[in-house]
C-alpha cells in the first residue's frame, strides 16, 4: 500500500502536494467570501494528497475554473490523472 512519505515528485513545480494541497482542497471547497467565486481567485491550482480517514489519494484541478475533484487508490494514479500524453502534468 502506497502512503503519503512515498509521494511520487510530480514534473511541474505549481503542483500542490500533502498538506499545501489538502489545505487548497478545502478551501475550494467551501469558496471565499461567503461565496463561491474560487474560479477567478484561484484558477490556477491542481494537486493531490493522502487522505488517511479513506485509504485514499484525493486529486483536485482548478486549472480551467471547474474545480474537478477524483479520489483514487493510489499516488501513481493520481498523477496521472493530472497528467497529459507527454508526461507533463496537463493544463
Amino acid at each position: 500500500m502506497t502512503h503519503a512519505s512515498t509521494l511520487i515528485t510530480p514534473t511541474a513545480k505549481s503542483c500542490l502536494l500533502g498538506d499545501q494541497a489538502a489545505a487548497c482542497f478545502f478551501h475550494l471547497a467551501s469558496g471565499e467570501s461567503r461565496s463561491r467565486n474560487y474560479r477567478f481567485a484561484r484558477g490556477n491550482e491542481y494537486g493531490y494528497y493522502y487522505e488517511p480517514r479513506i485509504r485514499k489519494w484525493i486529486t483536485f484541478d482548478n486549472r480551467m475554473g471547474t474545480f474537478y475533484v477524483e479520489i483514487c487508490d493510489t499516488d501513481r494514479e493520481a498523477e496521472q490523472l493530472l497528467t497529459d500524453g507527454n508526461g507533463l502534468l496537463a493544463a
